[in-house]
């Protein structure tokens, strides 16, 4: 064992280790990127997570940089979990939900805790956490607030960072400190604080009077920025360093506890499976459908459609025939009122009713049933292997507007159609987040190549159709990007940040700042599973 690994063994109450097979498999999230560590830690609890971070900081204060990354099970896509660092595994033991407190609709909960199971517990007392994405089963909370990833109802219930109440995050000193919006006198009390914390509201006040006029001005979608600085200070003089931590990927202090709110959970949901065969019906009626604000609106292009029908045939068939749609169109909504439900649902139908449009409507529980599956596509294909290729990451989050839409979709079938490429793709309508995975072998040199042209034409396609690409926490992929997304003077002010909390830089470095898109392909592997998300407990 390493001079690093022992001494911290010997002080933890979890376990590390940096055995070869361990960091092996931590070499690898869930996407291109191969980046083994120096070691991996299980954290008992955040008296661990503190050690560990005070130990960084103490070896970088005598020159030698032993970096620290966060990790959940390692779902992420865009390189944000892996590095040459000390990996802090939370999954393994910091993995609960702490608090339940139903009458203030919030829970606390570990970093570490996965979103699915949370939810089953959850359920049982009539709540859930609203934000869900697709990968629910196998994502953690943690990581879903470091990327402030978007879910399947993120139109309705915003992004993960949206109902996060407070952290408790260890910052790259050691300190502890407990975010939520204090008031200006507060402030002004901490900032006289003789420890790193007070150093930090300073800085950050400092940062903040001389950038006033910038982040105030900025017209762009700002829960897809790098670092989110425009909700830090309201116009009362209040402040929240809560806006900062959600989606900075451990670049800033690693999260150890996460208050976040609860709403009723509703099991009966009016789910609807529209089928358009006009692509100028589809366009003419997508916005009338998105005025009734659904809890779900999501496109399929046929391309991803015909993926699924391979996988269930006689179950498409059976719904569509065996001519499928141009686009499948999954609609929920979950008001509680049946009466508002049957509402939305037969403004639906009216909408649809001039068109030649398949509206299939989950009447029995064997139908909702039959249907969820359909609203499974995403997850099912992300999961499966078509002609030995597997959805390779790289083209990851983006986002275009609706009016965009149109000349995006054509613009992929032929950049997808001219590679000999099949793709997966789908699209929330109501927030104009969109993801694309190709089918690719990345064993195979040709198709390591195909990757990387593919994903500088559909950024390119991205950017021209008023776009934004890397929009959820954009780790190592789509870093380079940050600056053309904010302008050069708010990604100096980010940096300024960064810097701030960070002075030595062992935060996840080579995340989201100071990223060369060059040096990052040397670290890409030939071999990639979507399934590498299983823990791997400690020895």
């Amino acid at each position: 064992m390493g001079k690093v690994a022992e001494y911290l063994r010997s002080h933890l109450d979890g376990e590390i280790t940096d055995a070869s097979d361990v960091r092996e498999h931590f070499s690898q999230d869930a996407g291109l990127f191969k980046i083994t560590p120096e070691a991996v830690a299980y954290p008992f609890n955040e008296q661990d997570i503190r050690k560990i971070t005070r130990f960084s900081w103490q070896l970088a204060e005598k020159g030698r940089k032993v970096a620290v990354t966060s990790r959940g099970l390692g779902s992420d896509w865009t390189g944000g979990a892996v590095g040459e660092s000390i990996v802090i595994a939370t999954t393994t033991h910091m993995n609960k939900l702490l608090e339940l407190d139903s009458r203030k609709g919030q829970v606390v909960l570990d970093p570490g805790a996965t979103i699915g199971k949370i939810n089953q517990t959850l359920i049982t007392h009539g709540l859930f956490l609203p934000f869900e994405p697709i990968s629910s089963e196998f994502s953690t909370i943690g990581g879903a607030v470091a990327t402030n990833a978007s879910g399947i109802r993120s139109a309705k219930y915003g992004t993960a960072g949206s109902g996060v109440n407070s952290l408790r995050v260890v910052l790259s000193t050691g300190e502890v400190i407990t975010t939520g919006r204090i008031t200006k006198r507060e402030f002004n009390k901490r900032m006289g604080l003789a420890t790193f914390e007070g150093e930090l509201y300073r800085g950050l006040d400092a940062i903040l009077n001389e950038n006033a006029d910038a982040i105030a001005s900025f017209q762009g979608k700002k829960e897809f920025a790098p670092l989110n600085i425009f909700d830090v200070r309201s116009k009362d003089g209040s402040v929240d360093l809560t806006p900062l931590f959600v989606g900075s990927q451990g670049t800033l202090g690693v999260v150890s506890q996460i208050r976040v709110a609860v709403t009723a959970y509703n099991p009966n949901l009016t789910h609807i499976v529209l089928g358009f065969y006009s692509e100028d019906e589809f366009f003419a009626i997508m916005p009338e459908l998105a005025k009734l604000k659904p809890s779900i609106l999501t496109v399929l292009p046929k391309q991803t459609s015909q993926l699924y029908a391979g996988l269930n045939p006689l179950f498409i068939g059976k719904k569509f025939g065996d001519k499928l749609p141009e686009y499948v169109v999954l609609v929920e909504f979950d008001e509680f009122a049946t009466r508002s439900q049957k509402r939305s649902l037969k403004k639906v139908k009216k909408i649809c009713s001039k068109s030649d449009v398949v509206v299939l409507v989950a009447d029995t529980e064997r139908h909702r049933e039959e249907l969820s599956k359909f609203f499974r596509i995403p997850a099912t294909l992300l999961q499966s292997e078509i002609e030995q290729s597997r959805t390779a990451p790289g083209l990851e989050s983006s986002y275009i507007p609706a009016e965009s839409l149109k000349e995006v979709l054509s613009g992929m079938r032929e950049l997808f159609s001219k590679n000999g490429v099949k793709h997966m793709t789908w699209y929330d309508y109501q927030t104009g987040v969109i993801r694309t995975f190709p089918y690719l072998d990345l064993r195979q040199l040709g198709h390591r190549q195909k990757l990387s042209r593919l994903v500088e034409l559909y950024r390119d396609l991205i950017l021209q159709n008023s776009g934004l690409v890397g929009i959820q926490g954009g780790g190592r992929v789509s870093a380079a990007f940050h600056k053309e997304m904010v302008g050069d003077v708010l990604y100096g002010v980010m940096l300024k940040i960064k810097q701030l909390f960070d002075p030595y830089n062992v935060m996840n470095p080579g995340v989201k700042f100071g990223v060369d898109p060059k040096a990052i392909s040397t670290k890409t592997i030939q071999g990639y599973s979507h399934g590498n998300k299983h823990n791997y407990l400690p020895k």
